[in-house]
């Protein structure tokens, strides 16, 4: 039971004893608020304003539900970025194949396998994509020391980072692997014959 402080009122400013109970449920909390309120209207002299569960008057329901719609939100956007960024490496790796189609396809004429023109293109690719993590993760570093200052408290967590960076770099080599792929399947006499 809590009972009212002398500045609370009634919604039409008329002083009237009320009381705010609570109950606690082992079963569905559902039906809870139904059965106090059947329970109280049954004793004289006693009008129930409202019945609701904690959930409902606090609004835990309403801020999981706006929560898990943010969360939601965020890994759209994230998957978004992500895919533009495979993308982007995509397009970039297709290019830089297209221009070095002439010397891709003199390696394979003097024997090289197409594993060979994988791994060269790949790792060129990845050789890349790691030093824009190291860069990114430099960057990251200094900033987060910034901030801390501000927040008074560490505010660095390198193992997440790392992960990141590592998702990054894994990313970027899935987005070389098509046109890498596409690299090996090169004609040296058309690639020669072209130029």
């Amino acid at each position: 039971f809590y009972l009212p402080g002398p500045s609370d009122t009634l919604a039409d400013g008329m002083s009237r004893s009320w009381v705010t109970f609570i109950a606690r449920g082992t079963k569905r909390p559902e039906e809870l608020p139904v059965a106090i309120r059947h329970a109280l209207q049954s004793l004289p002299g006693i009008k129930v304003i409202s019945s609701k569960t904690m959930d409902d008057d606090l609004g835990i329901i309403r801020a999981r539900a706006n929560s898990r719609f943010t969360a939601w939100l965020f890994l759209l956007f994230g998957a978004l970025g992500v895919s533009l960024a495979s993308f982007g490496v995509y397009g970039v790796v297709a290019h830089a194949v297209a221009e070095r189609r002439r010397e891709l396809g003199v390696r394979v004429a003097l024997g090289a396998s197409s594993r060979d023109i994988l791994e060269a293109v790949l790792r060129e690719s990845v050789v890349v994509a790691l030093a824009g993590a190291a860069g990114g993760l430099l960057l990251t570093k200094i900033g987060v020391v910034l901030l801390s200052q501000l927040a008074a408290e560490e505010i660095y967590n390198a193992p997440l980072f790392a992960a990141v960076a590592a998702f990054v770099v894994a990313v970027a080599a899935l987005g070389a692997l098509v046109p890498a792929m596409r690299a090996t399947r090169i004609d040296p006499t058309e690639s020669l014959r072209a130029e």
